[in-house]
């Protein structure tokens, strides 16, 4: 079973980041952890760059002046998912940053509220680029089932697939979207095991040949978040481990190549400002970009940061906690947005993942990094 392979590379980069952080910070480390059998050597230093780089994040945060929780409260006393702006406007009266203005941040980073949580990992040309060239060549093998942009009245009113928004490149990549799950329900099913089901691509040639390709690209997807936010880890694990008990999604599921149970491909596309609705406040969804182009900033509110978020970018945070927007790439660029719906945390019946914050990584401080009123203490550029 795929998982089972992920969870040992996984393993071996939270080793790394654990070890690293130590180290940098002069903390005793005293675990030894060879790369799993079978790791070439390639792989293993790639995994060494990307958790050092995630290292250098942690120990640069920027620090919010609020609590996030509070943040999460007043957003479902407003009904904020409606989209109506001028809800949106009322949490810049209440959330200082948001009247800020918007800020360009640069290098790796987190955002933190102000008890430590950790709400967002910025990792700049943090994926290596004989990744980035697997998942350009994984959209390439899905390239003829994209679902291509069309007009509203095709797509229900949804922004998503409108015209307007995407570009055509000339690089055989064509625009469009596919979104893709070993196992989740059809729309209107939530909940229901007959409605649980397979994405049609994974059932084609296609669809396994690019599972088997994936792996590499979705062990180090999976190995970030299980550095970002080791709880939601556990909890993806369990989710997919108690699905592959049903048989009608079982095949798929011993070749997934994720720790996430939904990735959506999108082509040449920018989006406006905007949330996703059907994730959860304290969970990551992780954004992963390549290809030819330079910048693609995205704007994050109301954290009030602007990211270059150029090729090899990958940024994690909740989708349906921040609006956040993507501008128009110089370039050809492919995005893999990786997810958890919430309705199959609860149809496994699977505990709840918590906020990930700053504490679990205590262990790996040296003393001058040591708490303070609640908060490490690690000079957080303020906001």
């Amino acid at each position: 079973m795929v998982l089972r392979r992920l969870n040992t590379v996984t393993g071996y980069m939270l080793y790394l980041f654990r070890k690293q952080l130590a180290t940098k910070t002069k903390c005793q480390f005293h675990d030894q952890q060879s790369p799993p059998i079978g790791m070439d050597e390639m792989f293993a230093e790639e995994c060494r760059a990307v958790t050092l780089q995630m290292v250098r994040a942690f120990l640069n945060p920027v620090g919010l002046s609020w609590d996030v929780d509070a943040y999460r409260m007043q957003c479902a006393k407003q009904h904020i998912w409606s989209g109506m702006q001028p809800k949106e406007s009322n949490l810049a009266h209440e959330f200082p940053s948001c009247r800020s203005g918007i800020r360009a941040v640069r290098g790796p980073r987190t955002v933190v509220d102000k008890y430590g949580r950790i709400v967002m990992w910025i990792l700049p040309d943090i994926l290596p680029p004989r990744i980035q060239l697997a998942m350009r060549n994984g959209g390439m093998m899905m390239s003829s089932d994209f679902k291509t942009p069309s007009s509203s009245q095709q797509t229900g009113g949804s922004w998503r697939y409108d015209p307007s928004l995407f570009s055509e490149m000339n690089d055989g990549l064509p625009p469009g979207v596919l979104n893709i799950s070993a196992a989740w329900f059809m729309n209107g099913w939530e909940g229901r095991q007959d409605g649980l089901i397979t994405s049609p691509f994974l059932a084609k040639e296609s669809g396994q040949e690019w599972m088997t390709a994936f792996f590499e690209p979705g062990a180090v997807i999976s190995g970030i978040l299980r550095i970002m936010h080791p709880d939601q880890y556990r909890m993806g694990f369990e989710i997919l481990s108690k699905l592959a008990l049903y048989a009608k999604v079982e095949e798929a599921l011993l070749q997934w190549p994720s720790i996430f149970n939904a990735i959506t491909v999108i082509s040449n596309r920018h989006c406006p400002m905007h949330r996703d609705t059907k994730g959860a406040f304290h969970l990551f969804d992780i954004l992963v970009t390549s290809g030819e182009y330079t910048t693609a900033p995205l704007i994050i509110l109301p954290i009030g940061l602007q990211v270059p978020n150029s090729a090899g970018t990958i940024l994690g945070f909740s989708g349906a906690a921040f609006r956040h927007g993507v501008a128009p790439a110089d370039g050809t660029r492919l995005c893999h947005a990786f997810y958890m719906r919430v309705s199959l945390q609860s149809f496994t019946d699977t505990r709840p993942c918590s906020w990930m914050t700053q504490e679990v990584y205590r262990d790996c401080l040296g003393e001058e990094n040591s708490a303070i009123t609640g908060v490490l203490h690690l000079d957080p550029m303020s906001i």
